[in-house]
């Protein structure tokens, strides 16, 4: 059951997509759904097979505006998802995980395929250059401070 955040309506909102997607407003290629959660293939795919993963009731996009019971709940569907995807197409070796937020403001998690012989052609992520010691160190105290 996904519970409600203090400055979240129990509602959908108008003129959210994906909002306007799960009340069928919308089309989407649904992959997998249950009472509380939808997957459907993105339509603006970096990887083929890409899927999004959204909670049937509208959330704030940014991570920590959610408690961790929805985070927790979404992220067990998106396992569900990935097994799924990962089964169900032999070329896929792992499936990349994202909580996305920046473009919609519905909390969503995308799902990247990475494909064999080499999955890590297909990372959506990519190290930056090697950080300066003291720097790490001035900002691992900020932050534990």
């Amino acid at each position: 059951m996904i519970s409600n955040p203090a400055n979240t309506s129990d509602e959908l909102v108008k003129d959210c997509i994906f909002c306007r997607i799960i009340r069928g407003e919308l089309p989407c290629y649904k992959i997998h759904e249950n009472q509380n959660y939808l997957a459907f293939l993105d339509i603006f795919p970096r990887n083929t097979g890409q899927a999004v993963i959204v909670p049937k009731k509208h959330l704030p996009s940014k991570l920590t505006d959610n408690d961790k019971e929805n985070i927790l709940n979404l992220t067990s569907f998106a396992i569900d998802v990935a097994k799924k995807i990962e089964n169900k197409i032999p070329e896929v070796e792992r499936c990349q995980f994202v909580i996305e937020g920046f473009q919609l403001n519905h909390l969503h998690v995308k799902l990247y395929p990475a494909y064999f012989p080499e999955p890590n052609v297909h990372s959506i992520t990519e190290s930056g250059e090697r950080a300066v010691d003291e720097e790490l160190q001035k900002l691992a105290t900020v932050i534990n401070n």
